[in-house]
């Protein structure tokens, strides 16, 4: 595939990629993983998934909605980290929720147009990391992501709608895998 430097939004760059995603698993969320990405050279992946190198927290099914009583050993990104362009992904992994809700039931261009997203709130677990500085969080390997958005067009209603998205990202340490487990609803 080709993009787009968004540094200067024109240097094109040649992405290759293979991710690997069970559409018709018979569960609430869906599972994507990637097992190599690279924007230079091509170099052969390792289709391996490491399990014994991802901690048990992350092999169990998603956890539910985090109450606000349970924020204590977690960090809230604060409203000027969402918009800081160094955490773009936030935003990337918000459309990703939307996508995951909405792709069985809609086509691509129906749900583009929806966009854009607004991030509402962001609320990052982790595990083993507590001393590290909150804000570092935000960059672990394996972490668990509670992520409220609004759409300003609903794909059922064309009003503004909330949602609530859980995506847990977990890394085996291996260079270019990651998996991310969504699940998404509107509240």
């Amino acid at each position: 595939m080709d993009a787009v430097n968004p540094a200067d939004n024109y240097s094109p760059l040649s992405l290759k990629t293979w991710v690997k995603h069970d559409e018709h698993a018979k569960t609430e969320h869906l599972s994507w993983e990637t097992f190599f990405c690279d924007v230079e050279d091509w170099q052969e992946a390792d289709h391996e998934w490491d399990n014994e190198a991802i901690d048990d927290l992350y092999k169990v099914e998603l956890p539910k909605w985090l109450p606000d009583e349970n924020l204590q050993h977690c960090y809230v990104v604060k409203d000027s980290k969402l918009m800081d362009r160094e955490n773009w992904w936030l935003h990337l992994f918000t459309e990703f929720a939307f996508y995951t809700k909405w792709s069985k039931l809609l086509a691509l261009d129906a749900i583009a147009e929806c966009l854009p997203l607004e991030t509402q709130k962001v609320v990052v677990e982790t595990r083993g990391e507590a001393e590290t500085e909150p804000r570092e969080k935000l960059k672990a390997a394996n972490a668990i992501l509670y992520i409220s958005f609004e759409c300003g067009n609903d794909p059922i209603t064309g009003n503004v709608a909330n949602y609530r998205a859980i995506v847990r990202k977990t890394m085996d340490g291996k260079q270019g895998h990651m998996r991310l487990e969504v699940r998404c609803w509107s509240i």
